[in-house]
């Protein structure tokens, strides 16, 4: 067990390093006893020991995920095979589909997928529909599905919203629509599921071993089971009918995958590893990288990463659900590229400019009025008439992050979004207060969710929320490895890179540096807080960008000369021809003064 120099950080959290599994991973090793991966790459052993915490039974199957290692039979999850059956007999006899998705990268991929699926499969004139965030809301609605119906829609396909659409989908039943729900929100409590085939990893029907997909992902299953069963069939090949590839639109469900902020592992963390690398298949997705990169420098221009797909693919698909015409985004997916597609990407990437100003504003804003929450408010609840919808979300995640609490932002017409520290299940919090008629709508997963309410209900909500998350008792900060100062040699932070893809549930290595003094503390540029941990001739530097104002940074600007443990994403500094092991740190444990601790030594 590590011992750090204090029992409580800075940020009020216990710190525990990850346990080593029960049994050791399975790890290939070459003659000399290293560590190696299929292809005979060596890897440091730190690397092993952090997939093993993580939960790595195969460190060379984690290293390099696929999905064929990964994906589980479709047929697995409850009413799959039911969901495939339906579908696939609206495509033998040629029955119009319409697609029902969601305005986020999720449900613009999720929905992008099956559109091209049926391209592919020469099913054409197909429908699609992504509510207006504004006018519509989260979800299916009535009258979208009955246009959907008037303009020759048979089957209705809902992605990424469904579970607990009762009466849109009764309506849909009514007027003689066939209907299938893939989904992966939280269903009711009560366990009642609409008149339709709902396919949600979440369901009780299910083991919950999959309940981390998003629905990208849980489409790309799906669409793999369509496949398998026409395929015996013998419906592909008559009249060159061709099967649809389902590798060339992998790279789509990386990046809703990415974008939806689930957990990068088991099957996730394949679909993210193998479909960066199709990305470029996706001709709208080619035209949106473009147009990213037009007029950048070469040095700062995006490629296939998945922080590319987190931080500028995915906001620019979004940027158009957020503050403009929801289409947009998938319309770009299931482009086939030339003029229209770039004119698209273009549209999107300076909605993303206007998206973001806008909230750079309204973050202030909300800053401003969520700047002393109680002591007592474990969920930070703010609301401003004029705050625009498509912005509540992020702005809330700024507010969670900034004050480590679960928060919720309301806007125009009582529209918000909530985002949760770890711990707290505020989709599940968000459900209960609409069954109570608190809130109108309300749902989502365990970190994020949406509501709609009456302004007039906001305090009372307030207080809802204060109850559920009473008592909550935040989990201590996981630490993968923890080293002394020195302890850690540079090739192998180095290779951390092979960790990736990072996101959520994967993050980059989290390293506590233990045993040393903090020394040259500086601010530079008036802003950032750099200083140094120093144990005998070992050291490792520290920077905290724009560290002066938070508590972190003032904490470590008092503490030279003090016995620190700092908690960060540790990585190299190449400067001044010089390569040294540097940590960001997001905690710190501070103990007592070196001198205090000679003094007593003698």
């Amino acid at each position: 067990m590590s011992v750090f120099c204090s029992d409580t950080s800075v940020c009020g959290r216990r710190w525990e390093v990850r346990p080593d599994p029960g049994s050791p991973p399975t790890v290939t090793v070459d003659a000399s006893g290293h560590p190696v991966l299929r292809d005979g790459t060596h890897v440091p052993r730190e690397l092993v020991t952090i997939a093993a915490r993580r939960g790595a039974a195969d460190v060379s199957l984690f290293l390099e995920p696929t999905i064929r290692a990964a994906a589980p039979d479709p047929s697995s999850l409850a009413s799959m095979d039911a969901a495939a059956e339906l579908f696939c007999r609206a495509v033998r006899e040629r029955r119009r589909v319409a697609v029902f998705g969601d305005y986020d990268v999720d449900g613009a991929t999720s929905t992008a997928l099956v559109l091209r699926w049926l391209t592919q499969a020469g099913i054409g004139d197909s429908l699609f529909h992504i509510p207006h965030r504004l006018t519509e809301g989260y979800g299916p609605n009535i009258p979208a599905i009955e246009n959907l119906r008037r303009e020759g829609a048979e089957l209705l396909v809902i992605v990424d919203s469904g579970t607990g659409a009762f009466g849109p989908i009764a309506r849909a039943r009514e007027i003689g629509l066939d209907v299938i729900v893939l989904d992966h929100h939280e269903p009711n409590e009560d366990g009642r599921l609409p008149d339709a085939v709902v396919v949600n990893p979440k369901l009780p029907a299910n083991d919950g071993s999959l309940s981390y997909l998003c629905a990208a992902g849980l489409v790309f299953l799906f669409l793999a089971a369509v496949n398998r069963l026409l395929r015996r069939e013998g419906f592909f090949g008559q009249a060159g009918q061709p099967e649809p590839n389902l590798t060339d639109m992998l790279g789509m469900v990386a990046l809703g995958t990415v974008a939806d902020v689930v957990p990068l592992k088991g099957l996730n963390r394949a679909y993210v590893h193998t479909g960066l690398r199709y990305m470029d298949r996706i001709p709208g997705i080619v035209a949106l990288q473009a147009a990213i990169n037009d007029g950048r420098e070469e040095s700062k221009q995006v490629g296939w990463t998945a922080h590319a797909c987190g931080f500028s693919y995915g906001p620019c698909i979004n940027a158009g659900g957020r503050i403009s015409d929801t289409m947009q985004g998938t319309r770009l997916l299931i482009s086939d590229g030339g003029p229209e597609a770039a004119a698209m990407a273009g549209r999107l990437v300076g909605l993303n400019t206007d998206r973001r100003e806008m909230q750079k504003e309204m973050v202030d804003a909300c800053m401003e009025k969520a700047a002393e929450p109680g002591p007592d408010d474990s969920v930070i609840v703010i609301y401003d008439p004029a705050w625009h919808p498509g912005v509540v979300g992020l702005c809330a995640s700024k507010v969670k992050d900034h004050h480590d609490r679960s928060a919720v932002v309301i806007g125009t017409d009582g529209k918000g979004s909530g985002r949760s520290v770890e711990g707290f299940n505020i989709g599940k919090a968000f459900l209960q207060a609409a069954a109570l008629g608190i809130l109108k709508k309300g749902g989502g997963h365990s970190a994020a969710a949406g509501l709609a309410i009456d302004p007039a209900r906001v305090d009372e909500f307030r207080a809802f929320m204060q109850e559920q998350s009473r008592g909550l008792v935040r989990p201590p900060s996981r630490i993968d490895l923890a080293v002394p100062v020195g302890g850690i040699p540079t090739a192998a932070v180095q290779d951390f890179e092979m960790l990736a893809p990072f996101g959520m549930g994967n993050p980059r290595p989290r390293v506590a540096v233990t045993g040393g003094v903090l020394d040259d503390v500086r601010v530079l540029k008036g802003k950032h807080v750099k200083a140094r941990l120093v144990d005998g001739r070992a050291q490792v530097d520290l920077i905290l960008f724009n560290g002066v104002g938070t508590m972190l940074g003032d904490v470590l600007r008092r503490s030279q000369g003090f016995h620190v443990d700092v908690l960060g994403e540790i990585g190299i500094n190449e400067y001044g021809g010089r390569t040294r092991i540097q940590i960001k740190p997001t905690d710190a444990m501070v103990g007592a003064a070196a001198t205090e601790m000679a003094e007593a030594a003698a």
